[in-house]
């Protein structure tokens, strides 16, 4: 459980970076192979870390230690993933972007509450 713990805090903490990078703005030329590579080396620990969190949190849901449904976490990293991306492509408008990322962040916390409880 404390591993789960530590991947929900890293995630929180990646979602504020991702913040960051969509409030910067930098938009990408057409076909620029070099922002495509530096996003994909950014983008793909994310990545990793969200599959380990999925694996992870869904066995603790089969276990019944957390009170989540698996739609909550299959949305979850849906949506983290979605973020991710939006994040570096700005191919989404604001509001659409803090949708997402509260919608995470509430099932992000609301994991953390379980845990600690």
């Amino acid at each position: 459980m404390t591993e789960v713990k530590q991947l929900t805090e890293s995630l929180i903490a990646y979602m504020q970076k991702l913040e960051i990078v969509f409030n910067k703005g930098e938009k990408p030329t057409h076909n620029d192979h070099a922002f495509f590579e530096k996003v994909r080396t950014e983008i793909n620990p994310i990545y990793d870390m969200v599959e380990a969190w999925e694996e992870k949190t869904s066995y603790l849901i089969q276990q019944r230690k957390v009170d989540l449904h698996p739609k909550q976490v299959d949305a979850t990293v849906k949506s983290i993933k979605a973020i991710a991306l939006h994040s570096y492509y700005l191919d989404v408008r604001k509001r659409r972007y803090q949708d997402i990322k509260k919608s995470v962040e509430y099932v992000l916390q609301l994991l953390l509450k379980e845990l600690s409880s």
